[in-house]
Protein backbone atom coordinates (compact mmCIF):
# COMPACT_ATOMS: atom_id res chain seq x y z
CA UNK A 1 0.00 0.00 0.00
CA UNK A 2 2.82 2.38 0.87
CA UNK A 3 4.35 1.76 -2.52
CA UNK A 4 1.15 2.77 -4.30
CA UNK A 5 1.04 6.05 -2.38
CA UNK A 6 4.71 6.71 -3.14
CA UNK A 7 4.23 5.96 -6.83
CA UNK A 8 1.05 8.05 -6.95
CA UNK A 9 2.85 11.01 -5.35
CA UNK A 10 5.76 10.62 -7.79
CA UNK A 11 3.42 10.49 -10.80
CA UNK A 12 1.40 13.47 -9.52
CA UNK A 13 4.61 15.41 -8.89
CA UNK A 14 5.88 14.63 -12.38
CA UNK A 15 2.58 15.66 -13.96
CA UNK A 16 2.44 18.85 -11.89
CA UNK A 17 6.03 19.66 -12.83
CA UNK A 18 5.28 19.08 -16.52
CA UNK A 19 2.17 21.27 -16.30
CA UNK A 20 4.02 24.11 -14.55
CA UNK A 21 6.88 23.89 -17.04
CA UNK A 22 4.40 24.09 -19.92
CA UNK A 23 2.69 27.14 -18.42
CA UNK A 24 5.95 28.99 -17.78
CA UNK A 25 7.28 28.19 -21.25
CA UNK A 26 4.04 29.30 -22.86
CA UNK A 27 4.16 32.59 -20.97
CA UNK A 28 7.82 33.07 -21.94
CA UNK A 29 6.98 32.44 -25.61
CA UNK A 30 4.10 34.94 -25.50
CA UNK A 31 6.32 37.59 -23.91
CA UNK A 32 9.07 36.92 -26.46
CA UNK A 33 6.58 37.10 -29.34
CA UNK A 34 5.21 40.43 -28.10
CA UNK A 35 8.72 41.81 -27.69
CA UNK A 36 9.55 40.73 -31.25
CA UNK A 37 6.37 42.34 -32.60
CA UNK A 38 7.13 45.56 -30.73
CA UNK A 39 10.70 45.58 -32.04
CA UNK A 40 9.56 44.91 -35.61
CA UNK A 41 6.93 47.65 -35.42
CA UNK A 42 9.48 50.11 -34.04
CA UNK A 43 11.91 49.33 -36.87
CA UNK A 44 9.12 49.57 -39.45
CA UNK A 45 8.10 52.95 -38.05
CA UNK A 46 11.67 54.23 -38.11
CA UNK A 47 11.96 53.19 -41.74
CA UNK A 48 8.57 54.64 -42.74
CA UNK A 49 9.09 57.93 -40.89
CA UNK A 50 12.55 58.53 -42.33
CA UNK A 51 11.39 57.63 -45.84
CA UNK A 52 8.44 59.99 -45.47
CA UNK A 53 10.60 62.89 -44.31
CA UNK A 54 12.95 62.31 -47.24
CA UNK A 55 10.03 62.07 -49.69
CA UNK A 56 8.55 65.36 -48.46
CA UNK A 57 11.91 67.09 -48.84
CA UNK A 58 12.21 65.65 -52.37
CA UNK A 59 8.72 66.91 -53.16
CA UNK A 60 9.56 70.34 -51.74
CA UNK A 61 12.68 70.51 -53.90
CA UNK A 62 10.61 69.54 -56.94
CA UNK A 63 8.02 72.21 -56.04
CA UNK A 64 10.77 74.81 -55.80
CA UNK A 65 12.33 73.69 -59.10
CA UNK A 66 8.95 73.89 -60.81
CA UNK A 67 8.36 77.33 -59.32
CA UNK A 68 11.68 78.58 -60.74
CA UNK A 69 10.94 77.18 -64.20
CA UNK A 70 7.40 78.53 -64.05
CA UNK A 71 8.87 82.03 -64.01
CA UNK A 72 10.27 81.34 -67.49
CA UNK A 73 8.12 78.72 -69.24
CA UNK A 74 10.05 76.32 -71.42
CA UNK A 75 10.56 72.64 -72.05
CA UNK A 76 12.36 72.57 -68.72
CA UNK A 77 9.15 73.71 -67.05
CA UNK A 78 7.25 70.73 -68.45
CA UNK A 79 9.99 68.34 -67.30
CA UNK A 80 9.97 69.95 -63.85
CA UNK A 81 6.19 69.67 -63.70
CA UNK A 82 6.29 65.96 -64.53
CA UNK A 83 9.09 65.38 -62.02
CA UNK A 84 7.03 67.21 -59.41
CA UNK A 85 4.06 64.91 -59.96
CA UNK A 86 6.32 61.88 -59.41
CA UNK A 87 7.78 63.36 -56.20
CA UNK A 88 4.37 64.36 -54.88
CA UNK A 89 3.07 60.88 -55.57
CA UNK A 90 6.03 59.29 -53.78
CA UNK A 91 5.51 61.60 -50.80
CA UNK A 92 1.80 60.80 -50.69
CA UNK A 93 2.52 57.05 -50.80
CA UNK A 94 5.06 57.40 -47.99
CA UNK A 95 2.53 59.40 -45.98
CA UNK A 96 -0.06 56.64 -46.34
CA UNK A 97 2.49 54.18 -44.98
CA UNK A 98 3.06 56.46 -41.99
CA UNK A 99 -0.69 56.71 -41.41
CA UNK A 100 -0.96 52.92 -41.46
CA UNK A 101 1.79 52.45 -38.90
CA UNK A 102 0.57 54.87 -36.26
CA UNK A 103 -2.79 55.51 -34.70
CA UNK A 104 -1.64 58.72 -33.03
CA UNK A 105 -3.79 61.61 -34.35
CA UNK A 106 -0.94 64.04 -33.67
CA UNK A 107 1.36 62.08 -35.99
CA UNK A 108 -1.35 62.04 -38.67
CA UNK A 109 -1.76 65.82 -38.37
CA UNK A 110 2.00 66.49 -38.49
CA UNK A 111 2.41 64.24 -41.54
CA UNK A 112 -0.37 66.10 -43.35
CA UNK A 113 1.07 69.47 -42.35
CA UNK A 114 4.51 68.54 -43.70
CA UNK A 115 3.00 67.40 -47.00
CA UNK A 116 0.87 70.55 -47.28
CA UNK A 117 3.85 72.77 -46.48
CA UNK A 118 5.76 71.24 -49.39
CA UNK A 119 2.74 71.60 -51.65
CA UNK A 120 2.41 75.35 -50.94
CA UNK A 121 5.88 76.18 -52.27
CA UNK A 122 4.67 76.37 -55.88
CA UNK A 123 2.13 79.03 -54.83
CA UNK A 124 4.87 81.55 -54.07
CA UNK A 125 4.47 84.90 -55.80
CA UNK A 126 8.05 86.12 -55.32
CA UNK A 127 11.49 84.72 -54.69
CA UNK A 128 11.22 85.85 -51.06
CA UNK A 129 7.90 84.03 -50.75
CA UNK A 130 9.46 80.85 -52.13
CA UNK A 131 12.28 81.10 -49.58
CA UNK A 132 9.81 81.61 -46.73
CA UNK A 133 7.60 78.73 -47.85
CA UNK A 134 10.67 76.52 -48.17
CA UNK A 135 11.68 77.47 -44.62
CA UNK A 136 8.16 76.66 -43.39
CA UNK A 137 8.37 73.28 -45.08
CA UNK A 138 11.68 72.50 -43.38
CA UNK A 139 10.15 73.49 -40.03
CA UNK A 140 7.13 71.24 -40.65
CA UNK A 141 9.37 68.29 -41.57
CA UNK A 142 11.58 68.90 -38.53
CA UNK A 143 8.51 69.05 -36.29
CA UNK A 144 7.34 65.73 -37.76
CA UNK A 145 10.77 64.15 -37.24
CA UNK A 146 10.95 65.41 -33.66
CA UNK A 147 7.53 63.90 -32.93
CA UNK A 148 8.54 60.58 -34.47
CA UNK A 149 11.65 60.53 -32.30
CA UNK A 150 9.43 60.79 -29.23
CA UNK A 151 7.16 58.00 -30.45
CA UNK A 152 9.86 55.46 -31.30
CA UNK A 153 11.89 55.79 -28.13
Amino acid sequence: MGEVVTVSIAVAGTLLGALLTHLFQRRAVLVADQAARDRDLRLERINAYSQYAAAVIDAANAELRRWHYQQRPSAEFEAARLHLFDRRSAARQAMYRVLLLTSDPRMHRLAEEAFDAARRICDAATHEDSEELTRQCRVAVTTFVDATREEIQ
